[in-house]
């Protein structure tokens, strides 16, 4: 993977991608590129780019930092310049530059620096009547009290009024709050393919009921015959109620909430017999006619719980999206539906296309490793569509890190990143860290080089390097500490104190706060210089100290923690 370099890296019509490590400079590279692509010709304006990041502030700070490389470009101020505009300067003739920046600057504020559902705000303001909405609706925060209504109600609905429903949600002792944090995760993609695939309720349900037609008398002696020959049983092991599962079956209605039950006992029947006793008897249970059936059942009331969630999932979205256009509302994720629709299947799909490929001809995105599906196809299909030839003079780059796609509770999805590289036609690297100095650098390097250290297929870490000189390095006692990563863990031995979460807290963060309180009276932080000479030495201070954790939980006890040792703490 070749480094990209802001000046001389060629970007091809079609789509790019640039994998950035932290602290490698992705907002430096992005408002280093702009001047670059203006004085390059490949643009004419800076009209003509969109840049797309992630919050507000993020557009925000990329917009001044734009700004800013651009006066430098005008300015002449060798002392406030980057390496990277010195070599602007160098790389283009002097009356070119002078032109091209002096323009930039005088329609600095039509260049498009926006969030993603700022960008679809403003092509469905502007292009409405293509995107088949005229008239914008007024824009709704977000449509989470509604969606919950919606869903209290399927619950209600579905659960209350089906015994075969009821049963098994009983037995399998379903959430509530569960189904409606899955079903809030995944409004935004309410269309997509559930994996594994989803039968309709009714089908999941007929399929449980059809099983008691199957369960004959002969196929209940067989295991009851079994079952007599045992005299040893595994601890709070037993003999399965046979005579009340075969009450269940001969009433002349079936009871779902005793079948379901007695189907889950006999399916772990087999696991309670004594194997060192009665092997040949254990293997002859499990592979009996009425173990099989009970564990289809066990796999049937499993797929209808996933049917059932994907169900819930769809009434929501349309009973949602009904309510919002009866109240001529939308939301932030409306935005991002409507332009997507409009360009992937509405009946003006070509002409949008193409008005909004006269008005831009490249987008540069931002932390894209946190778009999903239809965030980057909404891209793609105006600036590299898969689906002609070329793309005219038009460029997509995607720039972000993988490794830090951490937003999929909102949506996001990694794979769709993936997808993407796999069709770049160019890829790129940004890999000098200016976070952390070599040793450190070195040992993230090691822990992570081994294939399928990210636990993801086709997610990779490339090997970072140190853009700092010097170093800087942690000493206690007078000894400079090398180790530049330490791994504390739990000896056998010691595992119980750690099996409750409230325990495991607590002594998670009394050692993390005595480990802070020693560096703090013991620790002197030192610089050095490439040759290893000292430059200064300070005492540690709280300031230079933080702790990640798992939940908020772990925070309020640490904070504690640290409370009690007079160690001043903020919680963000």
């Amino acid at each position: 993977m070749p480094e990209f370099d802001v000046i001389d890296s060629n970007l091809q019509p079609g789509l790019s991608v640039i994998e950035a490590s932290a602290g490698t400079g992705k907002t430096h590279t992005l408002s280093h590129l702009v001047p670059r692509l203006l004085l390059d010709g490949t643009v004419d304006s800076v009209s003509q780019i969109v840049l797309v990041t992630f919050t507000k502030d993020a557009a925000r700070e990329l917009s001044q930092r734009v700004r800013g490389v651009l006066e430098q470009l005008e300015n002449r101020r060798p002392e406030k310049e980057t390496e990277d505009v010195q070599r602007l300067r160098e790389a283009f003739p002097e009356a070119l530059r002078n032109g091209v920046v002096r323009r930039a600057l005088l329609e600095i504020d039509l260049l498009r620096v926006s969030t993603i559902h700022s960008f679809c705000q403003q092509v469905l303001q502007t292009e409405g009547a293509l995107c088949g909405l005229p008239v914008m609706p007024e824009l709704l925060a977000e449509a989470g009290d509604v969606a919950e209504k919606e869903f209290h109600r399927f619950w209600e609905t579905n659960v209350s009024d089906n015994p075969w429903v009821a049963a098994t949600a009983a037995r399998h002792e379903w959430s509530f709050e569960t189904a409606r944090r899955f079903v809030q995760a995944n409004l935004a993609n309410h269309d997509a393919e559930p994996l594994p695939a989803v039968a309709a309720v009714a089908v999941a349900i007929g399929d449980i009921e059809a099983i008691p037609a199957r369960f004959t008398n002969q196929v209940l002696h067989e295991a009851e015959q079994i079952s007599r020959q045992i005299t040893h049983w595994n601890k709070d092991g037993g003999p399965p109620d046979w005579a009340g599962l075969r009450q269940c079956l001969q009433a002349q209605t079936i009871a779902p909430e005793i079948f379901i039950g007695a189907m889950a006992r006999l399916s772990m029947w087999p696991s309670q017999i004594n194997g060192k006793k009665h092997k040949d008897l254990k293997a002859e249970a499990d592979t009996c006619p009425a173990v099989q059936m009970a564990r289809e059942v066990a796999a049937l009331t499993d797929a209808l719980h996933w049917s059932f969630l994907v169900s819930g999932l769809r009434h929501v979205h349309t009973t949602v999206q009904d309510r919002l256009k009866r109240g001529r509302l939308i939301t932030y994720d409306g935005l991002i539906a409507y332009l997507h629709e409009a360009l992937v299947r509405g009946n003006n799909r070509n002409a949008l296309k193409q008005r909004l490929r006269d008005r831009y001809r490249v987008a540069l995105i931002d932390e894209s490793q946190d778009t999903d599906r239809r965030q980057y196809e909404i891209f793609e299909k105006i600036f590299a569509p898969r689906d002609e030839e070329q793309s005219g003079n038009h460029r997509l780059l995607l720039i972000g890190d993988p490794k830090q796609a951490i937003y999929e509770f909102r949506g996001a999805d990694v794979n769709t990143y993936l997808s993407a590289r796999a069709n770049a036609r160019e890829i790129f690297g940004r890999n000098h860290t200016r976070r952390a100095h070599a040793p450190l650098v070195k040992a993230w390097n090691a822990v992570f080089a081994r294939t399928g250290s990210l636990l993801k297929e086709g997610l990779h870490c490339p090997e970072a390097q140190s853009a700092l000189e010097g170093d800087r390095r942690l000493v206690i006692d007078g000894e400079p500490q090398e180790t530049r990563m330490e791994f504390w863990i739990a000896p056998d031995t010691t595992a119980a104190l750690y099996a409750q979460k409230a325990a495991r807290n607590s002594l998670i963060a009394e050692q993390t706060a005595t480990k802070i309180v020693e560096i703090l009276q013991k620790g002197k932080l030192l610089r050095t210089d490439p040759e290893g000479r000292e430059i200064s030495k300070t005492a540690v201070r709280p300031k230079h100290c933080a702790i990640l954790v798992a939940d908020h939980f772990q925070a309020a006890a640490i904070e504690e923690a640290l409370k009690e040792r007079n160690v001043p703490s903020v919680r963000v």
